[in-house]
């Protein structure tokens, strides 16, 4: 595959020079399966290098931050990156918002986003940034470490530039009391909430002061004076904390630090250097410390286990994902950096114990995060992006019945019905579009793909669309026109999305649809550790109809599509990525589900299916409507007697949901236990998903 990488325009800037460095190491490693070719304007001059894009002489487009986004077309005067027609690469260093408004003006169908945090996904979506995104951490160059350790002339070494004091950034001061109230809340949040996001901190300040959200995009520019003002404040106090532990200090910055360290005896201080030159002062430092780890995790975590020292490093839940504190690294809580100072100058002074740390940091650097293993990473994605790209109804044809969609009426859904074959187009719904999937066959695909497709194809066009299997009726015992119906009532009631659960039973039997998983896939457990380690799910929290779902049969509208994407594409890179270091799990995720209709189907749509009820559990934000559930469903499923049981565990089900106590769920509890203990489960497992054998050819479900 042909690559090209365009970078900035200016390169004596140190940012422009560690770009430079960076992005030469990953064409390095990309380089040993795909053609590089470099698009250098201070080489070729920026008209020939803004050439060379519009061309479009290559596979994939990789930029760094937001190089090129500030480039119009001489003939249109447009965004330049916006009239590509190949898949384009942004890999962000920092939270999106620092350079929002030029992302935004390059929106297009082709781009993509590498984040240096998962988190980063759903401010971009909100946000309105177009396009799929992964995480990306910062690599690093191993480095031969000779010497002795003990010997290394620094205690700790801290690069980092004098940016200016934080309250440069501080323009709520100015404002009135109000006003004032609502950013200074935004910076405390963003200070308290787990991973440090400003946008996170934002929308809670909001909801408080009662803030109207219509127009968020307007409060671009505070958030991102605001997350400086952050950053700068994580930075000094790191330092100010470390120079008052009287260890003897290497500050790469510059002496304008002084102004925040009134006693700096302690304190070697070098003027900013680029980023290829810091390994140098890394290896003369038994350890390194660095901050704004919550933005995922810096280059200079990786740089200095890639020289033998010890990473001093805030404790972000990344840095926790794939290091063991005490272990391979130092971490602390952030703007806490004192607190582990004590046990840093214990470290520093227990020879034998220091040197091991380092070399076990060194170790896992080593094993996982070298600019190879990102590029690796980065290689998977970029053939899946390409070969999505590349589909073409040719190929990969849309179903001829598809282009009924145009005829639909303003605002109503499009509900398409999947089949394979004949007999199973005789069960599609005259009230649904039809949806030929016999292209998708691979055991680990399944509806999820058809839903990509869809949306990357915009086959439903601007309207709200969901895609149900060709068993929809049988296994909800609704008409497939009842739920477009419903679906489409509250489409207009300003929802983003409507569902129907198939398995009622199953809902009113277990706590979440992660419980039912574990229960009947071995390996699940395995997976929802993971998954829960990551912050996709929460495996222990109670569900009820308003969020329990099974089958993926849900309509949505165009956001709610685009978020719930990016949600499960981050998840499903995730679990990957830590397949490649953890053997069971990634045992338990490429290996057969053991799913007895068909023992081919790996467990990646059984986690799907159920990552669609984590995801709108924990997306208070958007408007989500659950199909009703009554006693009489529950009766018509599984009979008067045992559909009398399940309704009377459903209900009290949601008694402790609606009314949290010891005591409603303790009788919740023990109701569903006697209910397994008589046995009754498999006949609701059978019950609730019957066999294809069962399905009638005259079946017919009234309403």
């Amino acid at each position: 595959m042909k690559i090209a990488f365009f970078l900035d325009e200016v390169s004596q800037a140190i940012d422009n020079a560690m770009q430079w460095n960076v992005m030469s190491q990953l064409c390095q490693g990309l380089s040993k399966d795909h053609q590089i070719t470099m698009l250098d304007p201070l080489k070729m001059g920026i008209q020939a290098s803004q050439q060379a894009l519009l061309e479009q002489d290559y596979d994939l487009l990789l930029t760094y931050n937001k190089t090129g986004t500030n480039l119009s077309d001489p003939a249109t005067g447009r965004n330049l990156m916006s009239l590509l027609e190949k898949p384009q690469i942004s890999w962000l260093t920092e939270h999106p918002v620092t350079f929002y408004d030029q992302y935004r003006q390059t929106n297009s169908a082709y781009r993509h986003y590498l984040y240096p945090s998962e988190h980063h996904a759903f401010f971009a979506g909100q946000m309105g940034m177009q396009g799929t995104n992964r995480a990306l951490l910062f690599g690093a160059t191993p480095q031969k470490v000779t010497g002795d350790f003990g010997k290394r002339p620094y205690d700790i070494c801290i690069a980092a530039q004098w940016r200016g004091p934080a309250d440069a950034n501080a323009f709520w001061l100015k404002m009135n009391a109000q006003q004032k109230r609502f950013f200074e809340d935004i910076n405390v949040l963003q200070h308290l909430e787990d991973r440090g996001d400003v946008y996170t901190a934002f929308l809670a300040a909001a909801e408080h002061h009662r803030v109207p959200l219509q127009r968020k995009t307007d409060f671009a520019p505070a958030m991102k004076a605001l997350y400086w003002h952050a950053r700068k404040t994580e930075r000094i106090k790191m330092v100010q904390d470390l120079v008052a532990s009287g260890l003897k200090i290497l500050l790469i910055g510059g002496e304008d630090w002084k102004q925040v360290l009134p006693d700096h005896s302690n304190v070697h201080f070098v003027s900013t250097c680029k980023h290829e030159e810091l390994a140098g002062y890394y290896l003369q430092s038994r350890a390194v410390a660095s901050t704004n780890c919550f933005n995922g995790a810096n280059e200079r975590t990786f740089d200095a286990m890639s020289c033998g020292s010890i990473s001093i490093a805030e404790n972000s839940p990344t840095l926790l994902q794939h290091f063991n504190d005490s272990q391979d690294i130092v971490l602390y809580p952030r703007l806490k950096a004192a607190e582990v100072v004590p046990r840093i100058i214990d470290l520093l002074n227990d020879p034998q114990a220091s040197e091991q740390l380092a070399q076990r940091g060194h170790e896992a650097f080593s094993n996982a995060h070298t600019w190879d293993h990102r590029a690796a990473a980065l290689s998977s994605w970029i053939q899946q992006l390409t070969q999505t790209t590349r589909s073409h109804p040719q190929e990969t044809p849309a179903p001829k019945e598809a282009a009924v969609v145009l005829s639909k009426p303003s605002g109503e859904p499009v509900l398409f019905q999947a089949y394979v074959g004949p007999a199973q187009k005789k069960s599609i719904s005259t009230a649904c579009t039809p949806f030929d999937a016999s292209y998708n066959q691979a055991p680990h695909e399944r509806e999820y793909r058809l839903f990509k497709d869809i949306l990357t194809q915009n086959i439903a066009g601007q309207c709200a669309w969901g895609l149900v299997s060709w068993k929809f009726s049988h296994k909800t015992l609704v008409p497939a026109e009842h739920f477009i119906k419903f679906g489409h009532q509250k489409l207009q009631q300003g929802y983003d999305c409507a569902f129907i659960n198939p398995m009622i039973g199953n809902e009113a039997l277990f706590i979440n649809v992660w419980e039912q998983g574990m229960a009947v896939h071995p390996g699940m457990s395995v997976i929802a550790r993971q998954l829960e380690k990551q912050g996709a799910i929460q495996v222990k929290q109670i569900s009820g109809h308003k969020s329990f779902a099974f089958c993926n049969y849900f309509i949505g509208t165009q956001k709610f599509w685009n978020e719930y994407v990016r949600f499960v594409d981050q998840v499903l890179h995730d679990l990957d990525t830590a397949c490649t270091t953890d053997a069971e799990l990634a045992k338990a995720w490429q290996g057969s589900a053991r799913y007895k209709r068909d023992h081919s189907i790996t467990m990646q749509p059984f986690v799907i299916e159920r990552l669609f009820s984590s995801f709108i559990a924990a997306r208070p934000d958007l408007r989500i409507a659950s199909h009703p559930v009554s006693k009489s469903d529950y009766v018509r499923k599984f009979g008067h007697h045992l559909g009398n049981v399940l309704a009377t565990s459903h209900e009290l089900k949601q008694t402790a949901i609606d009314e949290p106590s010891v005591l409603n769920r303790k009788r919740w509890d023990e109701y569903r236990s006697a209910i397994v203990e008589q046995g009754l489960v498999k006949a609701v497992f059978k019950m609730d998903d019957p066999s294809n054998q069962m399905i009638a050819a005259d079946t017919c479900l009234q309403a």
